[in-house]
């Protein structure tokens, strides 16, 4: 009897390419690293204080320092516009950083305003989300709500007052079901005014399906809306804080 024992050879009559087996074993252990990375950037980013679960956050959410030159909050995170091109409407916005002639080394916000015709109630508007996708959460419960610096110049030829309403968002609503709440500024008046919005009076929209209260626990999201027809002029931001 034969004491021969056979043994199975995965790679027998295969040619193996040592430098494509090395070249695997690098993409592979270059996209765990990268895959770590990303992940670790999109949850945490800059300033993550505040997340759910991580204690009270600094009540700045956007302060436009001097030698700021794009705008961005107190998170490390950009502004955006909208408007209501999608309902086919023409409104027009675009915004800038100036300085502030009542202070020194400090800078505002200025967006350029132009609502259109075309939609029923002609809007437009900016705002900023406080992480990147997926969103996390800002807890912002040990505070009683917003308040920032306002003002309103209408260009020349605009005469009607528009509408302005802060608007906050909650993570795990649609994005229609926000949370608002109008404000008022005098018009023309070069000062700002300083707005104070409580958590307790912000509602959903009257076009939204339901109302329900807002969670300050889950806050990623806060915006500035323009409405009114042929409106044109300069909505000028600051000092966008928490208050308790």
């Amino acid at each position: 009897m034969s004491t021969h024992r056979r043994t199975f050879d995965p790679f027998k009559g295969k040619k193996i390419d040592l430098w494509t087996a090395v070249l695997v074993a690098i993409v592979t252990v270059l996209g765990a690293v990268l895959c770590t990375i990303i992940t670790t950037y999109y949850r945490n980013g800059k300033g993550t204080h505040g997340r759910e679960g991580e204690g009270i956050p600094s009540p700045s959410l956007a302060e436009f320092p001097a030698g700021e030159e794009y705008p961005r909050n107190s998170y490390n995170y950009e502004w955006k516009v909208f408007n209501d091109g999608k309902y086919l409407g023409n409104s027009l916005i675009w915004y800038e950083v100036l300085d502030r002639t009542d202070r020194t080394n400090d800078r505002f916000l200025r967006v350029h305003i132009a609502t259109g015709t075309r939609y029923h109630l002609p809007y437009c508007g900016v705002y900023t989300d406080f992480s990147y996708p997926p969103y996390q959460v800002l807890d912002v419960s040990q505070y009683k709500g917003i308040e920032f610096d306002a003002r309103w110049l209408p260009e020349p030829n605009t005469t009607n007052v528009p509408q302005f309403f802060i608007q906050v968002a909650m993570l795990g609503t649609p994005y229609y079901k926000y949370h608002e709440m109008e404000f008022s500024i005098p018009p023309g008046d070069t000062r700002f005014a300083l707005v104070r919005i409580p958590f307790s009076v912000l509602r959903t929209p009257s076009h939204a399906e339901t109302q329900y209260d807002f969670d300050p626990r889950k806050m990623f999201r806060i915006g500035f809306t323009v409405k009114g027809k042929d409106m044109k002029g300069y909505l000028d931001l600051d000092s966008v804080r928490l208050f308790q």
